[in-house]
């Protein structure tokens, strides 16, 4: 059926023809569209890849001549180059002075890798140089040189070639004195070849037409200042003319920028970025021949072409192939189906032919079909022989107790249809006769259809675990349980009637604490009644009369309760000869009052006998039972009446091994003397296993004689298999306290919470310290700190029994004398009754130098970042100077506030690293001490005067690191430049307000306020199209903030970020 089915969910030739028809259709159509959509892909990541190249060039270009700046500049100001400059000037005679002032021209030729390095005087004069080509200057670097001097700072020549073609590049820097005039200049010479033209040359991947041209105009044409790839001697030539504007470098020099598609020199279609280098005349031309790209994109197309046709290859094989595997699939699942069944009958048989019980299977005639090696171990049957033959002839059983045969299971099973058992005590007799006790069950065996063709028999050996129930028990013999049941008050008596001692029960008998009965009169907590009978018995025996020393007499307790208590007394003599009186107290209340309700109190235990959790058997001493309850009714499965006169050991309840030890507990009652026996015996329950019980047998007296025994029996085994997990839980944190990394001490704490000796210490605990076990534990804590540390032991652990645990560092003194530094974990817990203390000590040597090492290496951080924090301030402040010279020889009045504001602008984030640098915390600006000294040079900058515009700082104690403070210092220095000089115009007064503060969210809010004159009211701030406004909304955008105007008495400006 299943093999049907399969057949006819397999589709014909036609429908996989069909299939393989439309997915050629698919492929071809997709295969057009992908190759239309290599191309244009193509062309734009050629376009991205000469973006990204052109970027990185114009980049490292830019970064190039930074360097030569940078390293000129520092050079030149270095006051130990100009203070020996300075010195040579005035002895030019001076070759030590000479010499050491080349040396370290060379040594920065060297370590910045310059070609070379000279020194001019304003006239452009070599005064000192490092290599003989240096004698004169070239007009290039003379013009360079007059710009310097006259702008007072670092100047890049023109790239230039000398007489031997050599391309360089000549940076200018003035050199000045302390007294700020002008000695001469210093020119840095960089070689061209070194790492302009092979950047310029160089190109990520291969490619056979890329180029990279660098060209700058001069007059009406193109001048290229590199070697061209495609033509020869080409470098500092004049290319095309300005009219030729469909060639790429014409057009970066008449200022297009970007990707365009155009013929190059060589009359070539090319793909080609164009762009200036900022800071510079010359401009950067990256080119890729169009052809090549072309090519790519002819190259990807013919792989997909050919990916194309395997597809369409692979699609008529795999419509082959998934018709051939239909066809297939059914003999397949049919293999597979008998596979399992025989790999599932493989694993039945090695299951019954491994496990530790023996196994008989039978028909429903009762005749042996399958025999597991145990079951042969057991009967004594081989397999071979055992085959066919009738269970009964193989497998005989009888009862233990009757040996009569017992019913035959196979029969039973199929008479019951259901799982059946042996009956208790079954023996198997083998074929060689030998009796095997053993336990088993018997089920039924159903085909498919639910009906019984068989039987399977399981049963096992019991003599092991018989003989390891009987091992138990004897060893559990060994271990009695010893209760004490004298609960008597002991006290001695003066012969003034004054205790000398009483012990806790004593106390308790008369509900007082020691300290309120020690030293008082014993007729103090008498009763009217008792108090002359004590005294009058007291006297007498102390006069040597013959007085009973038992009798009895009333207490009163502090609570007011009476109690009647029985004394024992007798008069000794101490050991300083007085005579005093010893007494033993029992508190006999409850047993008078049980004598007075004797009968009550019989009617309570029958009715506790009858009801009791544990079951209770009274019996003969023939073993005839006399009275059992309803618990032990219940556990044997009969009536009371029915049980009544039986003999207890034919119930067969009590295992067959512990019936001797059972009549050896009744005989050591019965004529031993022993009042009470207590053992642990095996009894069985009525669904046939046995459990363990803790018998309690005690003799039943009438006349003096022992005329009956009572057991009490309470189930044990839950309470003996938790004793053993108690055990293995006891071994295994032994194990853990031991095997553990750190080192473990334990001691107790004494009443003022001192440490006293250790407890107990692990392993680690001794190999650190180098005491051993012994040693260590006749020590305390004090004696393994160092001395100068001891003294605060005693306040560790008051805080310790405060907090319950504490974690601290301590020096460790060892025995040879060494210090090891170790941290400390405590925790307090109660053991016996006493507050102890669990330390576990680790020894953090490693840790502490590695904490040194980094504390070292953060110190130095420190004194970096404070380094350059200043280098960038006095670099800002440079840049703020000459902003100021620059605009002293402008005219414009807008350009020179241009200019000022851009001062200004300079000057405040200066002063952020300012700020930093003298700070003590490297990461935080103190934002209203910056705001006071921003504000007041502001005022001076614009002449304003702060008695007419008076200045509120309310900036909190608010400190900022300098991501967060330079633009909140660039948005302060717009806002107030703009009051100060448009809010309070001619003589008008107001008030100028900056305030700071962090709102419950932890924002940051920025207000400046001005009662000056509002902004006009159609202006929109956040639009405006003025400088000011636009670098506030940008900087308010990198705080990732908002920022609101308010027209309120003035202008009110709030950041919130």
């Amino acid at each position: 059926m299943f093999q049907t089915r399969l057949a006819e969910r397999a589709p014909g030739k036609k429908v996989w023809t069909f299939a393989f028809v439309f997915l050629v259709l698919i492929l071809l159509v997709g295969g057009y569209f992908l190759l239309r959509q290599e191309t244009r892909a193509t062309f734009r990541e050629q376009s991205r890849s000469l973006l990204a190249i052109a970027e990185l060039k114009v980049q490292g270009i830019k970064q190039w001549r930074q360097e030569r700046l940078n390293d000129a500049a520092n050079i030149s100001a270095s006051p130990l180059f100009s203070g020996a400059l300075s010195r040579w000037l005035g002895r030019p005679d001076d070759q030590e002075l000479k010499g050491d002032i080349i040396s370290r021209l060379a040594l920065a030729s060297r370590t910045y890798g310059y070609e070379n390095i000279f020194v001019v005087d304003t006239a452009g004069r070599v005064l000192l140089f490092l290599t003989a080509e240096a004698e004169a200057v070239s007009p290039e670097t003379g013009r360079a040189l007059e710009e310097a001097l006259d702008r007072k700072e670092t100047i890049l020549s023109e790239l230039q070639q000398n007489q031997s073609s050599h391309a360089y590049l000549d940076c200018v820097s003035p050199i000045f004195s302390r007294d700020g005039l002008v000695l001469g200049a210093l020119i840095v010479r960089s070689d061209a070849n070194l790492f302009l033209y092979p950047f310029l040359r160089s190109w990520p991947t291969p490619s056979p037409t890329a180029e990279t041209m660098l060209v700058r105009r001069q007059d009406e044409q193109v001048f290229y200042v590199n070697e061209l790839r495609h033509r020869s001697q080409t470098a500092f030539s004049a290319g095309p003319s300005l009219n030729q504007a469909f060639l790429p470098a014409v057009r970066a020099v008449l200022g297009q920028t970007g990707v365009f598609e155009g013929d190059d020199y060589r009359g070539i279609r090319v793909l080609a970025d164009i762009r200036p280098v900022p800071e510079s005349s010359w401009f950067l031309v990256t080119k890729v021949d169009a052809a090549e790209i072309l090519a790519q994109a002819r190259s990807r197309s013919a792989r997909t072409m050919v990916i194309l046709g395997l597809l369409i290859i692979i699609s008529g094989g795999l419509a082959f192939i998934g018709y051939r595997h239909k066809k297939i699939a059914y003999l397949r699942t049919l293999y597979r189906l008998e596979k399992m069944k025989r790999e599932t009958q493989e694993e039945f048989r090695t299951t019954l032919y491994s496990i530790g019980d023996a196994v008989i299977t039978t028909d429903l005639e009762g005749k042996i079909r399958v025999m597991n090696p145990m079951a042969e171990r057991l009967t004594g049957w081989k397999e071979d022989e055992a085959l066919g033959q009738p269970l009964s002839e193989v497998f005989h059983i009888i009862s233990e107790e009757t040996r009569a045969r017992a019913q035959d299971p196979v029969s039973l099973v199929l008479q019951m249809g259901t799982v059946v058992g042996l009956a208790n005590h079954t023996l198997l007799i083998s074929r060689d006769g030998k009796e095997i006790p053993i336990a088993d069950a018997g089920a039924p065996i159903r085909d498919e259809h639910g009906q019984i063709n068989g039987v399977v028999l399981v049963f096992r050996d019991q003599t092991r675990e018989r003989a390891a129930r009987q091992a138990l028990e004897e060893s559990e013999k060994r271990y009695r349980v010893v209760v004490e049941n004298a609960h008597s008050g002991v006290l001695i008596v003066n012969q003034d009637y004054r205790f000398e001692y009483v012990n806790q029960r004593l106390c308790e008998i008369m509900g007082r604490r020691q300290d309120e009965i020690l030293g008082h009169d014993f007729r103090e907590f008498l009763d009217e009644e008792s108090r002359a009978l004590v005294a009058d018995r007291y006297l007498r025996r102390q006069r040597g009369e013959d007085v009973p020393s038992r009798y009895e007499f009333n207490i009163i307790r502090k609570d007011g309760e009476k109690r009647r208590v029985e004394i024992s007394s007798a008069i000794v003599k101490d050991i300083q000869g007085r005579t005093i009186t010893v007494a033993q107290l029992l508190d006999i209340t409850e047993r008078k009052q049980a004598e007075e309700a004797l009968r009550a109190s019989e009617e309570k235990y029958r009715i506790l006998h009858e009801f009791a959790g544990e079951a209770i058997f009274t019996y003969t001493l023939d073993l005839k039972l006399l009275e059992v309850n309803r618990a032990a009714c219940d556990y044997v499965g009969q009536s009371r009446e029915a049980l009544l006169g039986l003999d207890i050991l034919e119930l067969g309840i009590l295992h067959p091994e512990d019936v001797q030890r059972a009549l050896d507990n009744l005989k050591s009652i019965t004529q031993g003397g022993q009042e009470i026996a207590v053992d642990k015996l095996r009894f069985r329950g009525k669904d046939g296993s046995y459990a363990t019980y803790l018998v309690t047998s005690t003799p039943v007296v009438q006349n003096g004689e022992i005329v009956a025994v009572t057991n009490v029996c309470r189930d044990v085994t839950l309470e003996e298999k938790l004793h053993a997990e108690l055990k293995a839980s006891e071994k295994k944190y032994r194990f853990l306290f031991n095997a553990g990394n750190d080192a473990i001490f334990v001691y107790r704490l004494t009443e003022d919470n001192r440490p006293a000796e250790f407890v107990e210490a692990n392993e680690l605990a001794c190999r650190l310290s180098g005491y051993t076990k012994e040693e260590l534990l006749k020590l305390t804590p004090v004696d393994l700190v160092a001395p100068e540390e001891r003294a605060a032991v005693n306040q560790s652990n008051l805080e310790i029994s405060q907090k319950k645990q504490r974690v601290f560092e301590r020096t460790l003194l060892t025995k040879d004398g060494r210090r090891i530094p170790c941290e400390i974990s405590s925790h307090l817990f109660e053991m016996n009754g006493q507050p102890t203390i669990l330390a576990i000590a680790r020894d953090i040597t490693d840790r502490k130098k590695a904490e040194e090492s980094l504390r070292a290496a953060l110190s130095e951080k420190d004194v970096m970042l404070k380094e350059i924090h200043h280098r960038v301030k006095n670099n800002l402040q440079v840049m703020a100077s000459l902003l100021r010279l620059q605009a002293a020889q402008l005219t414009e009045k807008q350009a020179q506030e241009a200019f000022r504001k851009s001062q200004t602008r300079i000057r405040s984030m200066a002063m952020i690293h300012e700020k930093l640098y003298q700070s003590s915390n490297l990461a935080r600006v103190d934002f209203a001490d910056y705001v006071e000294k921003l504000v007041t040079h502001l005022y001076v900058l614009y002449e304003v005067d702060q008695r007419r515009v008076h200045f509120r700082n309310e900036v909190g104690e608010i400190g900022l690191d300098i991501n967060q403070a330079i633009p909140c210092g660039l948005i302060v220095n717009e806002l107030v430049s703009n009051a100060l000089k448009y809010a309070f115009p001619g003589s008008k007064k107001g008030e100028l307000l900056v305030k700071m503060f962090r709102d419950e969210n932890g924002r940051i809010h920025l207000v400046v306020k001005d009662t000056g004159r509002a902004l006009p009211a159609g202006i929109d701030i956040h639009r405006s199209e003025t400088l000011g406004f636009q670098i506030i909304n940008d900087l308010t955008k990198q705080l990732n903030g908002t920022l609101e105007y308010r027209r309120d008495g003035g202008n009110e400006f709030e950041i919130t970020c």
